[in-house]
This record gives C-alpha cells, sequence and structure tokens, in this order.
C-alpha cells in the first residue's frame, strides 16, 4: 500500500521543426492537470497520476499497480489454485531481502 503511479495526462505541443530537422516532442506532461473527483484514492499532481490505499482500500506497491498484483487471481478461473499473501508496507526492490517475504514462502 504504498502511492504509486498509474497513468499520466499529456497534452499536445506545438510541432516546430528546427534548422538541424530535428523534431521536437509532440506532447508533455501537463503539470495543470487536475482530477474531477478524488473519489477512488488517485492523486494527480505534476501530471503524473497515483492511486493511494485511500481509495479501494488496495494499492500498488510503490512500483507495480495494485490491478497488476492482484491479475493472479483471474488464474482461479482457469482452475488454478492461487494463494495471495499480502505483506503490508513491503517495498518492490527491497522485498527479497524482507524477513516476513522469506517466511512467507517457507510457509507455502
Amino acid at each position: 500500500n504504498r502511492p504509486t503511479e498509474i497513468g499520466a495526462v499529456y497534452r499536445r505541443r506545438c510541432l516546430l521543426l528546427k534548422d538541424d530537422h530535428k523534431v521536437e516532442k509532440m506532447h508533455t506532461l501537463d503539470p495543470s492537470a487536475r482530477l474531477v473527483s478524488t473519489k477512488g484514492g488517485l492523486t494527480l499532481k505534476g501530471g503524473i497520476l497515483m492511486e493511494t490505499e485511500k481509495g479501494a482500500g488496495k494499492s500498488g506497491d510503490g512500483t507495480v499497480p495494485f490491478a497488476s498484483m492482484n491479475h493472479c487471481r483471474t488464474w482461479e478461473k482457469e482452475g488454478c489454485e492461487v494463494k495471495v499473501v499480502e505483506l503490508e508496507g513491503a517495498d518492490h526492490r527491497e522485498i527479497l531481502a524482507d524477513s516476513k517475504f522469506h517466511e512467507t514462502v517457507l510457509e507455502h
């Protein structure tokens, strides 16, 4: 449950050709974009859309969005046995050094 980037808001830029024939980016982050509603635990800052635990009570690990981490649950429909263990406060990169992670792996 860490704030996790899930999207971005872009705006069009004027496309200009330079004398040396380089093309400028057509789109750029829109730092002036605002959310219409703050329901759902989403925040928007500097054009970056983040999910937080304030919405559905769950968010990603700071790198991977919650919906992606939870995708394995769809395998149950195909007859696979799936057990999900959520390690509260575990960070994406540091999880391999987290003793809770090792204990969970050994239990299963």
